[in-house]
């Protein structure tokens, strides 16, 4: 069953998708290495959990165009994305995808709305469904780049990021899947946005590009609206349990 969207107590409203070069992040001065990376993992933590609308124009084997996204995020390994696409005065429904930190569930929806519906070990995804896989790879670090940090993803996948030197804000990011040497999936942040205060302050990118060429992956995704450290929606998850 499609989710409806919350009701979110922060709106954000945006344009088209441009690059913003936005930091509202402090200036760093004299930390150590360690201390530098323990800030960077810092800033992802304080984000327990997340709902979010984005638009995202996505280009892949098996889908093309713009859609309308409902992103659920919690802490630790849950996502739940549930995708549409406006036609006239109603919207589609294109897919449904669910990640926990075991299993993963995976409805497609074709033009007159009839369902295909695949589950399994979360581990089998990229292999039962490679034109998606860039969903897998990079899931929360769509929203919380710094969870990236320490060169490798809980899956495996090796991580290189590229930091802002003043502020230590992940500009850039490079992941490849394991055993996959010439798939390089290249993640862009740009239009941070603050919420909250010192110290409890978290920054957020609002416009992510994500491109794997080998793939023929791209996708750019533009935060519209933003509910973070709320009780999350639990019909989002289903009946989909962790092992």
């Amino acid at each position: 069953m499609r989710i409806g969207i919350i009701i979110l107590s922060v709106f954000i409203f945006s344009g088209c998708f441009q690059a913003q070069y936005r930091l509202p992040h402090p200036k760093v001065e004299g930390l150590t290495q360690a201390q530098q990376m323990t800030l960077i993992q810092s800033r992802a933590r304080k984000i327990n959990s997340l709902t979010a609308l984005v638009e995202v124009s996505i280009d892949t084997p098996d889908l093309s165009g713009t859609l309308q996204i409902i992103c659920v995020y919690e802490r630790p390994g849950r996502l739940h994305l549930s995708a549409s696409k406006g036609v006239f005065l109603s919207d589609r429904a294109i897919f449904e995808l669910t990640f926990t930190r075991s299993h993963f569930r995976f409805d497609q929806f074709d033009e007159d709305g009839n369902l295909d519906r695949f589950n399994g070990r979360l581990e089998d995804f990229p292999k039962d469904h490679p034109t998606m896989a860039g969903l897998f790879w990079v899931r929360e670090s769509i929203f919380l780049p710094g969870s990236m940090l320490g060169g490798k993803s809980p899956e495996g996948a090796h991580i290189k990021l590229s930091l802002d030197k003043n502020t230590l804000a992940v500009r850039r990011a490079i992941l490849t899947p394991p055993d996959e040497l010439e798939t390089q999936y290249k993640i862009t942040y740009d239009d941070y946005r603050k919420f909250g205060k010192a110290p409890e302050e978290i920054y957020v990118p609002f416009l992510v590009t994500v491109t794997e060429p080998s793939e023929g992956f791209e996708m750019i995704g533009r935060v519209l609206q933003l509910e973070y450290n709320q009780p999350i929606d639990e019909e989002a998850f289903g009946v989909l349990e962790d092992a």
